[in-house]
């Protein structure tokens, strides 16, 4: 079964395309404060782990490109994106987050524009 990725406004997201997509969850983000006592100890105060997700299409048609856009713009209202992923069994996990722009990578010109190597950087709030 191939995974559903969705994006947009809560109760309005889109499915993303699978075509060429390579989902990379990323890395853990912690939130974290840290300073030194004067002893020279570190003191650290743990807060949080966010989630990264990074997701790449090695191709996407300026189609699709011009949608993934019009989401990225969605959060500029400001609101945030709800992201909906289906693990291997098809249960669907949402959580809010924030989205870099899309990068575009290269342009593959025949009888119709595509994009070579399209990312999309997600971050949990």
């Amino acid at each position: 079964m191939v995974q559903v990725l969705k994006l947009g406004l809560a109760g309005a997201e889109q499915t993303l395309v699978s075509e060429s997509r390579v989902n990379d969850g990323g890395q853990d983000t912690l939130n974290a404060n840290t300073g030194q006592s004067a002893s020279g100890a570190l003191k650290v105060d743990m807060i949080s782990t966010k989630q990264n997700f990074s997701i790449t299409w090695g191709v996407m048609s300026e189609t699709d490109f011009d949608a993934l856009y019009a989401i990225y713009l969605l959060q500029f209202n400001p609101a945030k994106l709800s992201y909906i992923y289906t693990d291997e069994a098809g249960a669907e996990t949402t959580v809010s987050v924030f989205m870099q722009p899309p990068t575009r990578g290269a342009l593959i010109q025949r009888d119709e524009y595509f994009n070579n190597g399209v990312t999309m950087t997600l971050q949990e709030f």
